[in-house]
């Protein structure tokens, strides 16, 4: 799992929608509860800049970084398929790997 996509999974179940987001502890109990054990995958700065160069070139700008950056996390552990219910957001930075939606 990208670090950057368990951050962003925690800041979406903290804050939407409001009427049915989570409190704090229980966002992180969640979170903890499903992947405590998942290998957490990171960039480091050299691989930050490489990514942030190759997005200025490319033009992704905006949220498309977040997708972007899930994607080079993908690339960096191997994997061969994210699933993603964002699938149409990550076709684009699918290079050497399937994405593909989970099913219901």
């Amino acid at each position: 799992m990208a670090a950057h996509a368990l951050v962003e999974a925690y800041s979406v179940l903290t804050r939407l929608p409001k009427n049915k987001n989570l409190a704090a502890s229980v966002a992180f109990e969640v979170l903890h509860a499903n992947w405590a054990n998942a290998e957490i995958v990171t960039l480091d700065s050299g691989e930050y800049w490489t990514y942030l160069r190759r997005a200025a070139a490319s033009g992704v700008v905006g949220g498309q970084l977040h997708d972007g950056l899930i994607a080079a996390c993908a690339r960096k552990a191997g994997v061969d398929l994210l699933l993603t219910w964002n699938d149409a957001h990550f076709r684009g930075f699918a290079d050497g790997f399937e994405v593909r939606r989970p099913k219901a």
